[in-house]
């Protein structure tokens, strides 16, 4: 939004994000190999360096000098994976509210843009108030999952979300630039942006270890799917009430919560 306001030409945008997407990768360059990866290599006391630095990082500081660090390989083909969904029901119970979830947190985190590009006749100055949730979103999650635990957090702002959307509904006028569905679609964006941050990590403890990145891969795909349908949803504005929209993402909202609990 910044680089759009300052710089008016297009070909300078582009060049001035791309420099600053290189700058953010070098941080990467500093970041640790995870400990299963240095095992793979045969670096154990690069794997111990790796979880003792996790150690500090969770204020439970362990000494991994006097532990042996082993690899053992298990190898599942894809159809063997497959296969455990029909042997093991909760996983395959789990896996699919997963990809219901998964599918329902993208349909609202892009569809759910009703009205905030429009709080300001300036078309950057919503953008920028978007992002603003967005990070404050993101951010506030955190401190909340150490709390409360990922679930409860989740149903929390799941809940809040709701209440933005029938908030959205009345047609308030608040002050000359201000109505109250601006304010409710700040609080929507800033309960979808948590929400899908959650689910990250959510997803990543339930799956387990050997079904990791199936279960997480069949998920981006389900959000994928949901990330196109949500901006068709929002298309109704144009042709329907602005309500019924704030009904269809609503309802998504109470079966996101019903595939939680």
């Amino acid at each position: 939004t910044l680089c759009g306001y300052l710089i008016p030409t297009w070909n300078y945008i582009f060049l001035t994000v791309g420099i600053i997407n290189y700058i953010l990768t070098i941080p990467l360059l500093i970041y640790p190999i995870s400990p299963r990866f240095a095992l793979v290599r045969g670096r154990e006391e690069e794997a111990k360096r790796t979880l003792e630095s996790f150690s500090r990082l969770c204020n439970n500081e362990t000494s991994m000098a006097d532990v042996n660090l082993t690899y053992k390989k298990r190898v599942l083909t894809f159809f063997e994976q497959l296969k455990d969904f029909k042997i093991y029901p909760t996983l395959r119970k789990e896996t699919l509210l997963g990809l219901i979830a998964w599918f329902i947190v993208a349909v609202l985190f892009y569809g759910f843009s009703f009205g905030w590009v429009q709080i300001s006749s300036d078309l950057y100055t919503g953008h920028l108030a978007a992002a603003i949730s967005k990070c404050f979103g993101y951010s506030s999650a955190i401190p909340f999952c150490n709390l409360i635990g990922r679930k409860k957090t989740l149903l929390s702002i799941l809940a809040l979300g709701l209440f933005s959307n029938f908030l959205a509904m009345p047609d308030v006028q608040i002050s000359e630039d201000w109505t109250l569905e601006y304010v409710a679609c700040l609080i929507g964006n800033l309960t979808c942006s948590a929400a899908f941050g959650v689910m990250y990590l959510y997803t990543g403890e339930l799956a387990p270890t050997s079904h990791r990145g199936m279960i997480m891969s069949l998920s981006s795909a389900s959000a994928r799917v949901g990330s196109f349908t949500g901006t068709y949803v929002g298309l109704l504005y144009a042709v329907a009430d602005r309500r019924v929209p704030l009904a269809v993402f609503a309802g998504l909202t109470c079966v996101f919560i019903l595939s939680i609990c």
